[in-house]
Parts: C-alpha cells; structure tokens; sequence
C-alpha cells in the first residue's frame, strides 16, 4: 500500500508505481493535461517513481516549469522527426539556433537549406510521433562511453561537452532509434505535444508552440529581419571561431586562449559601435533614442558610443529618461494595486517632450534628476543648451514607442535597439534563453548595487519580462540598427559571482526552481579569470569595476 497526499488530502493505492499513475487517476478532474508533478517540493517527471507519502502538486502547461519542459519536448520530436525523414545526415545535421518572436528557429549545418520538400515529410512525420502517443524513454550510461559513442558518431559538441563534466554517469533520452540529450526534464511521451505549427523559414524551420496566456494555440510568428540578422551574424561569427559551445568555450579557458578571447569579443563590440556612431553621422539626425530590456547594458552602450561620436566631432548630450519619472505617489498601479514601474505612464511624456524641442531650440533648459529613494523628481541646475555639434542620446525602456517623444517626427530619430541576445550555447540542442542570460547579469548586479539577495530579483522577474513584452519588445521593429550586448565569454564570468547567491535561495521557496535552474545552466561552464576584462567592457556593468558612470 502506498500513501500519497495531494491537496492536503491523503489517497491509498495497492499497484501505484510512477507519476504517470497518479497523473492518470487525478487527469479526470482537469481540463489541461497534468505534465509534470511537484513531489515533496522537487519537480519530477511523470516516468519517476512513487514514494510513500509523497505531497505531490501537479505542474500544468501555465507554469514557467511546464511550458519550459512541453517545449523542450516539442523540440526533442521536431529533431526525431528530422533525424527519421532525412536519411543523408551529412550536412543536414539540425541545430537549435535561437528563438524569434517567442517561436524556436531551427536550421540544418554545413549550408544545407530545408526545401518545402524536407519540411511537408518532417511535418507529416512529427504528426505520425504525436499521434502514436510513443513513450520517450530515458537512459543513464557511464559518461566516457557516452563520449565514445558521441565520437564515433560525429556528435562532437555533446562530446565536448562531456569532456568537462565532472559526473561519472549520464543521462539521455531516446524516441524511437533517436537519441539525444537534455539538461532538464522532457515529457513521458509524444502525445502531450498538442498544439504547435511547423513552417519554413529563411533557410531553416520555425516551430512554435502556444503562449502561457492561450495554452490551446501555438504563437502566431512574426519574423523581425533586424533581430534575425544580428542572431544569424552572430551565431557565424561564433561558429568561425569554434566558441560556440559550452564545451567549445571550455576547451579555450582549458589551453589557456581565454584572455584571447576577451580580446577578439571586445573588439568586435567595439567594431561595431563604431559603425553605429558613423550610420548616425551620416544621417545628421540630432536625436538618437536607445532602448532595449533589462540588464542588457544600455548605460555601458550610451556612454561608449558617446565617446566614439566625439571621436567623429559631435558632442553628444546623453539623457536617461528614467529622470523624467512622475514622483512615485502619483505613478500607475497594476492589477494586484502595486506600482507598475514598467509602465510608460511612468514617464513625465508632455515635460520631456517639452524639453527635447526646447533644446532642439537651443534654448537652455534645466535637466531634472530622479531620487530614487524619495521617490521624487529634483532639479539640481544641471543646464543644458545644444549647440550646432551637438546630439541628444536619450536612452530607456520606452525610447523606441513614438509615444515618448510624440514631437519629434520618425523620420527625425535614429533608433538603436540592444539587448543579451544568446551567442553560446550548452550544445547545438540545448540553447540558454537570452531571459536566463539577463537574468543573471540582474542578479548580479543587484547584489553588489543594492544589496538584494537572489531571491528578491528572481521574485520580481515574472513582473520585469511582462513589462518587457508590453512595453518593449513590440516596438523592436522601429529600430534603424540592433546591437547585441551579449559577449561569448560572459557566463564562465558571471558563474563566479552568481553561484553563491544562487546556493543560497532556500529548497522551499518558490524561488528555487528557478535558481536551481540557472545554477545547471552555470554547471556546463568553467569559470575563468577577469583580469583581462577591460574597464569599459559591458560586462562590467553587472561585476563592477567599470570606469565608466554606470552605478
């Protein structure tokens, strides 16, 4: 007899074995497919087995666990369903590149394009996989012969990989004759993968999956060509320098090529300022408005591509708009009746817009400062007026929506669009969402700026990426250039200063999930040295040590 207790409700089964079994017995009073459970405060896959007296939560679709996992899955089949219809793997080997507009791009190696041959056979396979409702098996294996057999078969990013983990087995999943391997939880068979679409897309294949909000209709995917652009520069980039792995990056810091590639990253970056700042003196616009999520290094951008405009003869003026906040008191509320500081109803948008035509005017204006601890808006006779080489920089979240600076016609503006977007990956399967990425710089950073513990900031993250969806990401497509912050080298970094704080978020906090989490994405990484790290690297924005005014 085993004992269960779900809902603060004890049950009694004679033949329980698996979570699948107690998934199936409760499935009948749910709507949404059960796919994963809480048990004791850990998540386990339905395929685990069953313990007495057990507290057991089930995990459904609307949970960051549940999609996070039915995607993962989604993903798993989508590379079954390539690996069994496209018999020459030469060539056409598929690699997770990186996500666009919420849906996942796929695309095979070594110049091959899927044709809308390829795609009618791999969607009509994926159907047959979903359909048959097979199981997805899941196998442990001594980790030098998984290495040995990765070899073997050409597989050389998870043998790389393999090379620098320090656990003596492995685990791996296996659908049919196809084999893979994932760092966190999949599914216990095809048929939870209910609702995606599969299309073609530049030269690879995008699958996209519902949102959290509508869990009954895959994402309508848009494509955004800037975005796309700077993801596939980057990920050839990457892949020309062989660092575009977990396991590649390890092998440089392992022979001692860390710090050349520190250098290599930093003058890329810096190339690429560079060709920003003389796009924007060519176009002899006098506003530039630069906006991007959070912890994607927007101050650190500001102020370097101040310093390589002044090296063109324009004297730019850079002004954060966070200092045109209304005072708090006044300041929007959400639906839970706390202040909702993603908001653009935030932002004093008549005044700013005053002062933008007043400098424009070369009249002299007076420059507020936001106290963010009275939570008031100050004037400290910080004076201001534009003469004929000067240049306004305005940069926040909301500087790409037309709505924050209404007078000025588009036309009128050069729009700059950054963020983390990801340039490595734990292998060419298992991608780190660009999220995860400013998620740890946040981390961070608010430790060593505010004092916040790692809790606090995964705390308030689910709020920071709904602001972001709202308020930013829509008007991405307004940009006249995209910058990626991202730097190739940054986690083995970050892993220093962020496992700490991630170690020490309790098991029993919601937060944990999340924490334990990041701390397996940092687990694929050695860490390495910051000395080589230059003062003005963005980077330093969340580590400090930077000579720039960034906090």
């Amino acid at each position: 007899m085993i004992d269960i207790i779900v809902n603060n409700q004890k049950y009694s089964f004679k033949s329980l074995s698996t979570y699948y079994d107690v998934a199936n017995f409760f499935q009948k009073d749910f709507e949404n497919d059960i796919l994963m459970v809480y048990a004791n405060g850990a998540t386990k896959e339905l395929r685990k087995q069953c313990n007495n007296n057990d507290i057991i939560e089930f995990i459904f679709y609307n949970s960051p666990v549940g999609r996070e996992a039915y995607i993962r899955t989604g993903i798993f089949i989508l590379f079954a369903a390539i690996y069994e219809v496209i018999e020459d793997k030469n060539g056409k080997y598929p690699v997770l590149n990186f996500t666009q507009s919420d849906s996942f791009y796929v695309s095979p190696k070594d110049n091959y394009v899927y044709t809308d041959s390829d795609l009618i056979k791999i969607t009509e396979k994926y159907k047959e996989l979903v359909s048959k409702k097979i199981k997805i098996e899941k196998f442990q294996t001594q980790t030098a012969k998984a290495i040995d057999f990765l070899k073997k078969h050409r597989v050389l990013d998870k043998a790389l990989l393999f090379k620098y983990r320090s656990f003596s087995t492995t685990n791996y999943y296996q659908l049919n004759n196809y084999k893979d391997y994932y760092y966190d939880h999949l599914l216990y068979d095809t048929s939870y993968i209910k609702y995606y679409n599969i299309e073609r897309y530049k030269d690879g294949i995008i699958i996209s999956f519902p949102s959290i909000d509508d869990i009954k209709k895959p994402i309508d995917f848009k494509s955004i060509d800037k975005i796309f652009e700077i993801q596939n520069e980057s990920i050839k980039w990457t892949t020309n320098l062989r660092v575009n792995t977990a396991g590649m990056l390890n092998e440089k810091i392992a022979m001692n090529e860390f710090n050349d590639l520190v250098i290599l990253q930093e003058a890329f970056q810096e190339k690429k300022i560079g060709e920003i700042s003389n796009l924007i003196k060519d176009s002899n616009k006098k506003t530039i408005f630069i906006a991007g999520p959070t912890s994607s290094g927007k101050t650190t951008f500001s102020h370097r591509l101040s310093y390589h405009l002044k090296s063109l003869g324009l004297n730019p003026i850079t002004i954060s708009v966070d200092n045109f906040f209304i005072d708090r008191k006044f300041s929007p509320r959400d639906e839970n009746g706390e202040y909702d500081f993603e908001s653009i109803e935030n932002v004093d948008i008549k005044f700013l817009n005053t002062v933008i035509k007043d400098l424009l005017s070369h009249k002299e204006v007076e420059l507020p400062v936001f106290n963010f601890v009275t939570g008031e808006r100050e004037f400290h006779n910080d004076i201001k007026k534009m003469n004929e080489n000067d240049i306004l920089i305005f940069e926040g979240i909301h500087s790409l929506n037309d709505k924050m600076s209404y007078e000025i016609d588009s036309k009128d503006k050069f729009n700059i669009y950054i963020s983390a977007l990801t340039q490595i990956s734990i292998d060419e399967h298992n991608r780190i969402p660009t999220s995860d990425y400013r998620l740890l710089r946040r981390i961070v950073r608010d430790n060593r700026t505010r004092g916040f513990d790692a809790k606090n900031t995964i705390k308030m993250w689910d709020k920071v990426q709904k602001g972001e969806k709202m308020n930013i990401f829509p008007y991405q497509e307004n940009a006249n250039v995209v910058f990626n912050s991202s730097l190739i080298y940054e986690l083995p970094i970050l892993k220093t200063y962020a496992e700490p704080l991630l170690f020490n978020i309790d098991k029993d906090t919601i937060e944990y999930e999340t924490a334990k989490r990041l701390l397996k994405i940092l687990s694929f990484f050695l860490s390495a040295r910051e000395e080589a790290i230059p003062r003005y690297s963005v980077i330093r924005e969340f580590i400090g040590g930077s000579i720039l005014n960034v906090g």
